[in-house]
């Protein structure tokens, strides 16, 4: 998939720091710009280009940030974390992740349905992506979708996870999309199914996500 690049607004750009234990500053306020996601084979890219914002402190070249912005239909969003390529008032960032070591088994790249065992109907699925510290909400993603409840056949460790009507594309979701929460209703015997920590693994009509391991 070609990288389209959508403008975004309201740019606030974070250091990136893994699983950090305390709120961190951000090191740009107010910048707007553009950011996009694109595919190649099996790796994903993504870029973003800001200017016109607030420097609170000075970037790092190589150092790792993710930004909370506005798209288009002005609802925020966050993006994947990447590392900074320029500095200075315009900076840009990239970065390239492979989904096989992503997601530790090449068997998850796959969408085609004789992949995965059916564990049964779902209704009302939700997908969401909570924002990193220190920005406090959600990112809502797929709402009282149709679905099913999945797990890989083969692979060590078994994968689980569910596949969702997507009815309306979102340009936000795309395959490799991390830290996802899932959930749904079994729809059998009402059963409430759950999962955190998920990754997007197609993100077409019928988005699949699994369970990222570990």
């Amino acid at each position: 998939m070609q990288a389209i690049p959508i403008p975004i607004q309201n740019v606030d750009v974070y250091p990136y720091i893994a699983d950090a234990p305390i709120e961190v500053p951000a090191t740009m306020k107010g910048a707007s710009g553009t950011y996009s996601v694109g595919t190649l084979g099996l790796d994903i890219f993504y870029n973003m280009a800001l200017s016109g914002g607030e420097i609170v402190t000075p970037f790092t070249v190589g150092g790792t940030y993710y930004a909370i912005a506005r798209g288009a239909d002005g609802q925020p969003f966050q993006t994947h974390w990447m590392r900074c390529l320029t500095d200075g008032d315009s900076p840009t960032f990239g970065l390239t992740v492979s989904m096989i070591n992503a997601n530790k088994t090449a068997v998850a790249i796959g969408s085609e349905l004789s992949t995965y065992i059916d564990l049964g109907e779902l209704k009302n699925v939700s997908v969401v992506q909570p924002f990193l510290a220190p920005a406090i909400g959600e990112l809502v993603l797929i709402s009282g979708a149709h679905g099913k409840w999945i797990g890989t056949r083969t692979g060590t460790p078994h994968l689980m996870g569910m596949e969702a009507d997507n009815t309306s594309p979102s340009a936000l979701l795309h395959v490799g999309m991390r830290r996802l929460t899932i959930t749904g209703t079994r729809v059998s015997d009402g059963q409430e199914i759950s999962y955190q920590n998920c990754t997007c693994i197609d993100a077409s009509a019928t988005a699949i996500f699994l369970q990222s391991w570990p």
